[in-house]
């Protein structure tokens, strides 16, 4: 018989009314539409038989159209599910109201989908009712909801922990969200709650209100931030609080405006602070007006005494004017240091300090700082207190402290950096008797500083743009090779990528002609050897058989470590190469036809004349070369030296002068060593030495000093001019300043070095959060497991008493039966001798007391499952530690058991009667798990390779410490763990495992989990052969 096609067979379906549908529309039409849409489409029956279906619709129940067309949903899917299903169908062709319902489906090959059905009422012209359905699966959309749910609790919890209050508005300073600082401010208790507000909805008084939202306005309209808005505020709790605002523009990823979003922090303290300082000035104020009144007094008194003592008042009068003139001569050298100085007494009180310190202080002169301490001044409180912790540890010490980076608020409100010196005054018998302070604003150098990292952005643009390939090439004193640094243009160069150099090195020295590695080699080897600048080209083979040739240049520098750094670049000079041949073969051209000419002219007198005038014009042109030569010496920004066999300056172009300070007619004649510091003389005679005795040219870099003796850093080519017998007439060097290339490349090391520490760090991170999330997964697993087992295992725990009663009673009555009826009939007996009735009745109660066990021994298991479910509690709070050791020792029981290849492993439990310790108990159950899991990994280890006899144990031991601590040892008797392996057992990312066995970040997070997150330690002790002992110890509160 043939088989229908899904169309023909809907068509064939002429028992059901929708065949008298044909004159409107056909099932074929209506199938190609439907088919088109991507969610399943069905119809059915009043009879709930489906009558039409697309191809979703038959994909989504895994069955074919024709097994599914005139059936129903008991035909092909769950009872329940399918029971469901009839009465929402059933409701539908009954009322005729559109229903929408979520729903699960169990499909053909037993997968389980949650569905989103709509479902409505189609009464055709003959009165037919039909059911018209669509299905969307929820399953993806419940997952994306939950992760956007997540998403935005993470959100929150971030912004609530952040110290100021933040919100955020639309364009009409409606309120669409802030954070939990903001909403406490604002009287409305949680963020939630905030959204939709204005401002004239909060706790604000009406005046704030309006000044807000000009404020609003006023950031929309002009398109700029505004921060640092200093304003008072009150808020939901009554009181009046200073607030500095700052207001930025809200824009969505296309750069639409789209609201404000702002941020404020309290400053109330440092106002009052401000206001508790002006009431001392007023105070201060007060106090001289008193004394100046005493001194009035006191000076009418004088007055009456003046005329006794004019002798010696004269005498006294010269004295003080020579003192004060000394003292106005010291405040004024004092004065006119460019550093801010102070100097303080033992109690910490001013003394004195110079112009500069009393400006930044807010006086008007170094007098009126006498008698003052640091509260007294416009620093902050917290400033103050760290200002004389300073002085009192530096006084005690008696030892000073030098360069103290700090920041300071300055008296008109502006934030300073300030590199401070601190140190003991001392009496003429040695005691400090005060202390003396200088600081220097810094500022700008920290702007400096930031400037350079943005030239390290600059540079790294840079480097993307040069033609060629930038790279740092790297030689260990072992001979191995590397390429700490390779820009992006290695791959259109060589056809490598970076990341491709720096895993195999060799790749790109393979490239090199087979003719010339040798010599790349011993190029190599010479410029490690010497240090001198690096030089190469010549050929590469690349992939395809193409030859290209390269130039590369680098300069080598000596590292800490003994190794050799080449920075430098290679460029693609084939098309040079390729022009320069083609210029050579002209220039033999041109060779052999000058011969032929030159033949020629030799043939004549004239010829003769003409080689005669030429070489005059040539004298000419030399003179005129040599004068050029003598211009782009003086002209040339690189100092050009010339020295004499004695070493003494024979020439000294303006470079040079600018270079070290010394003018032309202060150096000539003068011997060379004032320019090298004395640590560095041994190394530049012998450099003048082999100079004279060796003349070759010699490229160095070293310290030299200038007039105002600063030490500045200097390259040499120093080049030895020979004279026609080979004797050394002179020496001509070249000077380049690099003082400050050295500092930028110290600089860029240091920041590659900070770089590289914070990859590191992030990638920590990254494992341990993975690691956590894998740990609170297995936690819910667990949970859910043993909720799944609980259920059943309660049902049959508690019919056990039940059922033991029963079989009590029946055997009761079975030996009431046997002593009233004790002869019964054959068929009685017969059934009785069959079942072994004896046998029976003695191992039944047996039978029960086992399953009891079994049931009681589950549901030990269910309890310690859920206390280690409890890993994926963020809370802390008390808990037996003793309860969540087991919880994992179950978690492992599998793994200490015997089996066929392998002993059991003994664990031995010494707990000490310990309290409740509080403590994140999630957590500390993943460190529990961590160390067993590698204890067990160890002795499994130690057993598979005898290393050791068939009693392998662990044993964990619990302390309660006098000092409010716990202690956990777990201790194994495997082989014992090295000692180089100890030093880095709590490293991230070490193992000692194979490949896919293990991440290395499992100590690592153990060790975090108990020092940082419970404030305790975790050590390791083991001996090769003794095994190994893990001791934790945490405070017994947090």
């Amino acid at each position: 018989m043939q088989k229908k096609n899904p169309l023909q067979q809907q068509e064939a379906a002429s028992n059901y009314p929708l065949k008298d549908q044909q004159e409107n529309f056909s099932v074929t039409f209506l199938l190609q539409i439907i088919n088109g849409a991507e969610e399943p489409i069905f119809v059915k029956d009043s009879q709930h038989r489906w009558v039409l279906l697309n191809d979703a619709f038959c994909k989504l129940l895994g069955r074919d159209r024709e097994e599914l067309i005139g059936k129903s949903d008991y035909d092909f899917l769950l009872k329940a599910e399918a029971d469901v299903f009839w009465e929402k169908d059933q409701l539908v062709l009954t009322t005729g109201i559109t229903n929408e319902n979520e729903e699960y489906l169990t499909n053909a090959l037993g997968v389980v989908h949650l569905i989103s059905t709509k479902k409505w009422l189609f009464v055709d012209d003959a009165g037919n009712k039909f059911l018209i359905g669509s299905i969307r699966e929820s399953t993806k959309y419940r997952q994306v909801e939950a992760e956007l749910h997540s998403s935005k609790q993470l959100l929150q919890l971030v912004m609530d922990n952040i110290p100021q209050a933040i919100f955020w508005k639309d364009r009409d300073s409606v309120y669409l969200g802030c954070n939990e600082k903001f909403a406490i401010a604002a009287g409305v208790g949680s963020p939630e709650k905030i959204v939709g507000k204005t401002d004239h909805d909060l706790a604000w008084k009406k005046e704030d209100a309006d000044w807000y939202q000009e404020c609003d306005r006023r950031v929309i309209e002009s398109q700029r931030p505004e921060y640092g808005l200093i304003e008072t505020q009150l808020q939901a709790d009554g009181r009046q609080r200073w607030v500095e605002t700052n207001r930025m523009l809200l824009c969505d990823q296309g750069g639409k405006i789209i609201g404000i979003l702002g941020n404020f922090a309290d400053i109330t303290i440092r106002k009052e602070a401000e206001l508790a300082l002006q009431q001392l000035n007023n105070q201060l104020e007060d106090r001289v007006e008193e004394r100046t009144a005493e001194l009035s007094r006191a000076i009418a008194q004088l007055e009456q005494e003046v005329s006794e003592r004019l002798a010696a008042l004269r005498e006294l009068t010269l004295l003080e004017t020579r003192q004060r003139s000394s003292q106005q001569l010291l405040q004024l050298v004092m004065d006119n240091i460019p550093q801010l100085i102070f100097w303080k007494d033992s109690n910490l009180t001013y003394l004195g300090c110079n112009q500069n310190f009393a400006r930044v202080a807010g006086l008007d002169s170094p007098e009126n700082i006498v008698g003052l301490t640091d509260y007294d001044l416009p620093w902050t409180k917290e400033e103050s207190d760290w200002y004389q912790e300073c002085d009192r540890r530096v006084m005690e010490s008696g030892i000073a402290e030098l360069h103290i980076i700090e920041t300071q608020q300055q008296i008109e409100g502006k934030l300073t950096w300030a590199d401070t010196n601190k140190i003991p005054l001392r009496d003429a018998q040695g005691n400090v008797v005060g202390i003396l302070g200088t600081y220097e604003d810094i500022t700008e150098r920290k702007r400096t500083e930031e400037a350079l990292h943005q030239s390290e952005a600059n540079f790294q643009k840079l480097s993307a743009n040069v033609p060629g390939m930038l790279y740092q090439f790297r030689l260990q004193p072992d001979g191995s090779v590397s390429f700490p640094y390779v820009n992006s243009g290695s791959y259109e160069l060589c056809g490598l990528t970076p990341e491709e150099i720096f895993a195999d090195p060799q790749a790109i020295i393979s490239l090199m002609h087979p003719d010339e590695l040798q010599e790349f080699q011993q190029s190599v080897a010479i410029s490690a050897q010497t240090l001198q600048p690096w030089l190469w080209e010549r050929r590469m083979f690349l992939p395809g058989e193409q030859i290209k040739w390269v130039q590369a240049a680098s300069r080598p520098e000596l590292q800490a470590d003994g190794s050799i750094i080449w920075d430098g670049l290679m460029m693609d000079i084939t098309r040079s190469k390729e022009a320069e041949e083609a210029l050579q073969q002209a220039y033999a051209e041109l060779e052999r036809r000058v011969e032929e000419r030159t033949k020629e002219l030799a043939r004549s007198n004239q010829a003769l004349q003409a080689e005669i005038n030429e070489r005059q014009q040539i004298e000419i042109e030399l003179r005129a070369s040599q004068q050029r030569l003598a211009m782009l010496i003086q002209q040339t920004p690189i100092g050009v030296i010339e020295w004499n066999t004695k070493l003494e300056i024979q020439e000294w172009n303006p470079a040079a002068e600018k270079i070290f300070g010394y003018s032309r007619s202060e150096v000539l004649g003068c011997y060379f060593k004032f320019l090298v510091p004395d640590i560095a003389r041994e190394y530049v005679d012998l450099v003048m030495t082999a100079l004279l005795e060796a003349p070759e040219k010699i490229l160095g870099v070293n310290e030299n000093l200038t007039k105002d003796n600063r030490t500045i850093i200097c390259e040499w080519y120093n080049n030895p001019l020979v004279a026609d017998n080979g004797e050394v007439i002179s020496i001509a060097s070249m000077v380049l300043d690099i003082t400050e290339r050295k500092q930028a490349e110290q600089r860029l090391k240091q920041q590659a070095f900070d770089l590289e520490t914070a990859i590191q760090e992030l990638q920590h991170t990254q494992m341990q959060l993975i690691q956590s999330e894998k740990m609170s997964g297995l936690g819910q697993l667990v949970a859910g497991v043993a909720h799944e087992i609980n259920n059943p295992v309660n049902f049959i725990y508690g019919n056990l008493t039940h059922a033991n009663d029963y079989i009590q009673d029946l055997m009761t009555l079975v030996r009431l039966y046997q002593q009233y009826y004790s002869d019964p009939a054959p068929q009685i007996q017969e059934i009785v001798a069959e079942i072994d009735l004896e046998f029976l009745i003695e191992d039944l109660p047996k039978l029960l007391k086992s399953i009891e066990i079994g049931a009681q021994r589950i549901r030990e298991i269910v309890v310690s499952l859920r206390t280690f479910s409890r890993m994926d509690e963020a809370e802390m709070k008390e808990v037996n530690i003793h309860e969540g050791i087991d919880s994992t020792l179950m978690i492992l029981d599998h793994r200490v058991k015997a089996t066929p290849g392998r002993c059991g492993i003994q664990v031995v439990k010494e707990y000490g009667n310990l309290p409740l310790v509080e403590c994140y108990a999630g957590q500390l159950n993943q460190v529990f798990m961590n160390i067993l899991a590698n204890a067990i990994d160890a002795l499994e280890e130690s057993i598979s390779t005898q290393k050791m006899s068939n009693n392998p144990q662990i044993h964990i031991r619990t302390q309660f410490l006098e000092a409010n601590k716990v202690t956990i040892s777990i201790a194994d008797n495997g082989v014992g763990i090295p000692e180089e392996v100890q030093n880095r057992l709590f490293d991230p990312f070490f193992t000692t495992k194979p490949i896919g066995k293990g991440t290395g970040m499992g100590l690592s997070i153990s060790y975090q989990i108990i020092s940082q997150r419970h404030g305790g330690s975790l050590e390791c002790f083991s001996q090769l052969g003794n095994g190994s002992e893990f001791v934790i110890t945490i405070p017994l509160h947090q």
